[in-house]
């Protein structure tokens, strides 16, 4: 379901499809990690409940990209609401040339505060 899967354009349907037969191939040997790349909060939040009634174990979810350049709180509180809504564990998917997330953003802001 993210990017190099072509998620993106993918339906909701497909993307529960898709989920579902991966989650019966895999069995309970190993983790499956459902890839959501989407331009709002609203269809992560959706695709993430797909994902985690199908049995997936994290959301790998990019940041908002492509639309427009979200501040850091924007950006903080896009994750939080997905993880919020979804009770899920989430790996951010930093597609380099197409968001404005730095390396440094990620460091705790004790760490992020410190440097500045």
């Amino acid at each position: 379901g993210g990017s190099t899967g072509e998620g993106h354009t993918l339906s909701r349907d497909e993307f529960k499809i898709l989920l579902k037969l991966a989650c019966e191939s895999l069995g309970t040997d190993f983790p499956l990690v459902a890839g959501i790349i989407v331009n709002s909060t609203d269809e992560a939040i959706e695709r993430g409940k797909i994902a985690r009634d199908q049995g997936a174990d994290v959301l790998q979810v990019t940041p908002v990209h492509y639309l427009f350049k979200p501040d850091d709180e924007a950006m903080v509180q896009h994750f939080r609401e997905i993880c919020d809504a979804t009770g899920m564990p989430l790996l951010i998917y930093n597609v380099v040339p197409w968001t404005y997330f730095s390396p440094e953003f990620a460091l705790p802001n004790h760490a992020r505060s410190s440097r500045s």
